[in-house]
């Protein structure tokens, strides 16, 4: 049997496997990451040293699962004397005595519409540089008519299939949060769900990018911020069965405002507002999978986008 050790554990994984009292199983299997459920569908990622860390996972200190030590969909996972035990073929030990990892995000005591406004423009400038072309990337002029009402960019042509199939839907999310319809944006965020290919489609990952910042910059949304709870409902009783387990588990963990740990920097990077530290997050952000990385952050930036518009829209009204 094959046996590696634990480096850390996501609080979520934590919980799901301290409270593991019957065998859960095997669900899918890839070179990086192995997924295993509990009986309750509680969803762990067990995964190697290099994977992004993320409240679901157990980070262990293995570079590849070889092919020839590779658990299958479906084996046996037992919880034992702190140790996971898979089958006959793979164990991971310690997990009970490594450092529980959770997102790091530090809220300043206030935020100014400049500043977010100069963050959100850097921040698009750098995924124009660095992120993958394959998702949602070609659709940054439209996003960016939160902050502009005469887009600065030249909306791109020739959108891929998937940037063309998701347009109309984040084009209106955007015309309803500008008419302050929180209800019309959220049916038009839901219909995001599920769009596109991969383990954690386009759709989803934008959703978890615009979700879990949203979740975390609330207290700066005012009124605004009750409404943000309604979308987030409403985006999550949509999800069953459009999207595939793995990704819904992620959806639930940004909307409770747990992102991942490159999620964590890249937002908090925009809250600190400094060019640099913008830069160092995106280039870690858009390396993420095919156009993962690169989606989250565009649903970031929308985030950030909505938060300037509140400030704005706030401070229009004191005036009046």
């Amino acid at each position: 049997m094959h046996s590696t050790r634990a480096m850390s554990i996501g609080e979520t994984a934590r919980e799901v496997l301290q409270n593991m009292e019957r065998a859960g199983k095997v669900h899918s299997v890839f070179d990086h990451t192995v997924n295993i459920v509990s009986p309750d569908e509680g969803l762990v990622t067990i995964a190697c040293k290099m994977v992004d860390d993320s409240p679901i996972n157990l980070k262990v200190d293995s570079i590849r699962f070889r092919e020839m030590d590779r658990p299958t969909e479906g084996l046996p996972v037992v919880v034992k004397d702190g140790s996971i035990i898979i089958g006959n073929c793979f164990s991971v030990t310690g997990f009970t005595e490594v450092p529980t990892w959770r997102p790091k995000i530090t809220l300043p005591p206030e935020v100014e519409a400049d500043r977010i406004l100069e963050a959100v423009q850097m921040a698009a400038d750098m995924v124009d540089v660095y992120g993958q072309s394959e998702g949602f990337k070609p659709l940054i002029p439209y996003i960016l008519r939160l902050v502009h009402s005469e887009p600065e960019r030249t909306p791109i042509r020739g959108l891929n299939p998937f940037a063309e199939m998701a347009l109309p839907h984040v084009e209106g999310m955007i015309t309803r949060f500008e008419l302050g319809d929180t209800e019309g944006a959220a049916e038009k965020a839901s219909l995001l769900i599920g769009l596109g290919p991969g383990l954690t489609p386009s759709g989803d990952d934008f959703l978890c990018g615009m979700l879990g910042t949203l979740s975390l910059v609330s207290p700066f949304l005012g009124e605004r911020g009750k409404d943000i709870g309604y979308l987030k409902r409403m985006v999550m009783s949509s999800i069953n069965g459009r999207t595939n387990s793995i990704s819904h588990e992620y959806l639930k963990q940004y909307a409770r405002g747990k992102p991942s740990g490159s999620t964590s920097k890249m937002i908090q990077s925009l809250l600190d507002g400094t060019e640099t530290s913008i830069e160092d997050s995106l280039t870690s952000l858009c390396q993420l999978g095919h156009s993962s990385g690169t989606d989250i952050a565009l649903g970031v930036i929308t985030a950030f986008s909505i938060l300037y518009r509140s400030i704005v829209e706030r401070k229009r009204c004191r005036e009046w």
